[in-house]
């Protein structure tokens, strides 16, 4: 459904999303990528891997969410993404640490018992962290990505970032995107107004008003990937200016990720 085919940005913040958090209440759920050179460092504050969750990231059509009426991902293979730009992938979450390597026999699915990192070239930014224990919260992806053309792709993938999809996540509230010495950084607040939400997105300093009306579609067809799922959640939201009035034009379509604009208008 997406609009790109390598769309591996959009599917970590869906996946993301779909993590479980265990956070004080002044923390956010929420996922930063640094990218410098040709590596890319994604932390995640989740509560970490499960045995479970490692088994999963390690096999194809395999999902510790499928089923499951929160979640967004069910196809098991939203990490893989990882490796239309990427060739080697650490990962350090919880009691675990280890590596793919795409290039060895099996090397996206069988994992390589190792330690992050601790050396990297040169032209890291200095808070980049040339060396990470094992987390125990939150989870540490490193990306050594694979060619020229996948930082290109990288690069647009992040300038054409649309941040109203975090309107429509579930958990996660706050991304930021760090690339050289500039910044980019994504929040959600809410306030509860009745049957509706406001909410207010964080744009690099810019704040932008919505009014989220949500409903409950009961009785769904029957989905064989979500057995036990009959109900769906539609959302629109509307934009607002800042005094609170209706701002009228054409929105984007967004099935939790962005779809592509319709046309569709409210008069």
């Amino acid at each position: 459904m997406y609009p790109k085919s390598t769309h591996f940005l959009l599917e970590l913040i869906q996946n993301a999303d779909d993590n479980q958090y265990d956070l004080d209440p002044d923390d956010l759920p929420s996922l930063s990528l640094t990218y410098s050179g040709a590596f890319v460092r994604i932390a995640c504050n989740e509560k970490g891997f499960t045995k479970k969750d490692v088994e999963a990231i390690c096999r194809i059509g395999s999902s510790t969410k499928a089923g499951l009426q929160d979640s967004t991902g069910e196809k098991g293979i939203g990490f893989k993404s990882v490796f239309s730009v990427a060739d080697v992938v650490w990962i350090v979450s919880g009691a675990y640490s280890f590596r793919f390597e795409k290039k060895e026999e099996l090397g996206m699915i069988a994992p390589i018992w190792s330690d992050y990192p601790k050396d990297f070239p040169s032209n890291f930014p200095s808070d980049f962290p040339s060396d990470f224990s094992h987390a125990q919260t939150g989870t540490v992806m490193l990306l050594r990505l694979s060619k020229d053309e996948s930082r290109r792709s990288l690069d647009d993938e992040i300038k054409a970032f649309n941040p109203r999809i975090l309107i429509f996540l579930r958990r996660l509230r706050e991304i930021q995107f760090t690339t050289g010495k500039k910044v980019r950084k994504f929040r959600r607040t809410d306030q509860i107004a009745g049957s509706c939400r406001k909410t207010v997105l964080h744009n690099d300093g810019l704040d932008h008003h919505y009014i989220v009306i949500q409903s409950t579609a009961k009785s769904m067809p029957l989905e064989p990937r979500r057995p036990d799922s009959s109900t769906s959640e539609i959302s629109l939201a509307f934009p607002l200016t800042e005094t609170g009035q209706a701002i009228r034009e054409p929105q984007q379509v967004f099935s939790y990720l962005p779809i592509r604009e319709y046309g569709f208008e409210v008069r």
